[in-house]
């Protein structure tokens, strides 16, 4: 209890303490989304794993060798560095492993999909529930989880005794049909949209008000002017601006100031998810 209330105290002024702040989204094949939001100026060395793929910098200017990624960061003070990854996460008997090493401490925030079991963590994590688990470090050197997945019910007609018949060769014909026709339909699906997913695993993450905004720019084709979203939001100019200046430094949206009404879109990083 004495570990859950300091790790508690330690989230609620870690957004002052560091530059740093690491958000991974785990899917449940094991491939991850890893967001790093950079606040101050200066030169930030981010290791990167060698896996690394779909690599977006947003913000600053940067240089990479091999998996070492330096980033420097001026007068925006703020930056965002978004790769894909498998390498972080391994899979035995069923259960699975996660280990994340940040380039220095950080808090370090992992959501997996609400189905997940987290067993444990080392450090000790603050664990949420909200249609996601979402599992929460201060600012730990290293992290380990373990999870698992709530299996499925057993369909009660597998318990039933194996009976030669005409009528249940004639059942499982049938189901055979359905499973193959519900495949072909699921992979037609999936080919017509195959990120879509990812795309509700990062806007499930997001805030109420920034996902209102999310959900509106994607009604819209993805743009929108600033006053056409205060518009039909209906927020408060100052809930609306907060949320626009969480968005940008998610990089989910831009903002072109080019002209007397602002533009708002969604950025091509988050239209490529």
């Amino acid at each position: 209890m004495k570990a859950y209330i300091i790790t508690v105290m330690f989230l609620l002024i870690i957004p002052a303490a560091f530059p740093l702040d690491y958000t991974l989204f785990v899917k449940e094949a094991g491939n991850a989304l890893v967001i790093v939001n950079v606040n101050g100026t200066g030169v930030y060395n981010i290791t990167l794993p060698e896996d690394a793929t779909q690599l977006r910098v947003k913000g600053g200017l940067y240089t990479k060798e091999g998996n070492a990624l330096q980033l420097s960061v001026g007068t925006t003070r703020e930056a965002s560095i978004a790769y894909q990854t498998e390498a972080l996460t391994t899979k035995h008997n069923g259960s699975w492993q996660l280990n994340f090493m940040p380039s220095e401490p950080a808090p370090i925030t992992v959501y997996l999909p609400d189905s997940a079991v987290v067993s444990s963590t080392e450090p000790v994590a603050l664990i949420e529930h909200n249609g996601f688990v979402a599992i929460r470090w201060a600012n730990p050197k290293e992290v380990m989880l373990y999870y698992t997945y709530e299996m499925p019910e057993v369909d009660e007609f597998e318990s039933l005794p194996v009976k030669e018949s005409t009528t249940k060769v004639m059942l499982w014909t049938v189901i055979i049909v359905v499973v193959v026709l519900c495949a072909l339909a699921g992979f037609i699906l999936l080919r017509k949209t195959p990120k879509k997913s990812q795309k509700q695993n990062v806007m499930k993450a997001l805030l109420h008000n920034e996902r209102t905004v999310v959900e509106c720019l994607l009604q819209n084709q993805g743009a929108i002017k600033r006053n056409e979203l205060e518009r039909i939001t209906k927020m408060p100019k100052s809930s609306l601006a907060s949320s626009l200046h969480n968005l940008e430094r998610k990089n989910l949206v831009e903002i072109d100031k080019s002209q007397t009404v602002h533009f708002v879109k969604l950025t091509r990083w988050f239209d490529e998810l």
